[in-house]
């Protein structure tokens, strides 16, 4: 058995004896079941685990991962090539009704970056980053003086823009923002430094 899986499962087993005996808030949160407050959609990046980043415990957070953390707009359910997205979000929204829905964007996405390499995308990657091409052309256009690096770390922040504007073509997600039942962050991380979008000044605004 390789390394890691075996460090996995001895991290499994070091878990359950620790976290699932009788009457543990574990055992007791899934006995209940989950009714998390907040919601995050991130990028599947293994260094930005968002449990690992704020600190949650479980049953706090419901967390949907994918390439670059970005939510397409809302399709017919009957031809959306999103489905996988799209159906978190429903569950988080209308099922387990969640305050706050959190776009975690980072530094150095891999995805983000493959978006600013290409000119043309296939395959199931290329399929799915197409949808931030808007974040990508608005950079391009606005910052050619920029360097790559730089007009990566733009982009990043672009699309989490790009996914909170998509968020509101959800009708479910529309109906709840405008009922003031829940609100939507954008945040940015970047190796210890930390900002979340203002909608009003239309910026990032540093926290840490």
């Amino acid at each position: 058995m390789s390394d890691i899986i075996s460090q996995l499962i001895s991290g499994i087993s070091n878990f359950a004896k620790k976290e699932c005996f009788p009457d543990s808030p574990y055992n007791d949160t899934v006995t209940k079941g989950q009714s998390p407050k907040a919601m995050v959609i991130g990028c599947s990046d293994s260094l930005v685990d968002p449990i690992l980043l704020t600190g949650a415990k479980p049953g706090e957070l419901f967390i949907h991962r994918n390439i670059a953390g970005l939510v397409p707009q809302c399709q017919d359910s009957s031809t959306s090539h999103y489905y996988g997205t799209s159906s978190v979000l429903e569950y988080g929204i209308a099922r387990l009704k969640v305050e706050h829905l959190i776009i975690l964007g980072h530094a150095c996405c891999g995805g983000i970056a493959e978006l600013l390499a290409k000119n043309e995308f296939d395959g199931f990657l290329g399929s799915w980053i197409e949808m931030a091409l808007p974040a990508k052309n608005k950079i391009i256009a606005a910052h050619k003086d920029k360097t790559l690096q730089q007009q990566r770390h733009l982009c990043e922040k672009e699309a989490i823009k790009l996914s909170l504007q998509n968020l509101m073509t959800f009708p479910f997600v529309k109906k709840r923002v405008e009922e003031d039942s829940l609100i939507l962050h954008g945040w940015y991380f970047d190796r210890g430094n930390f900002s979340i979008y203002n909608r009003e000044k239309d910026i990032f605004e540093k926290k840490c």
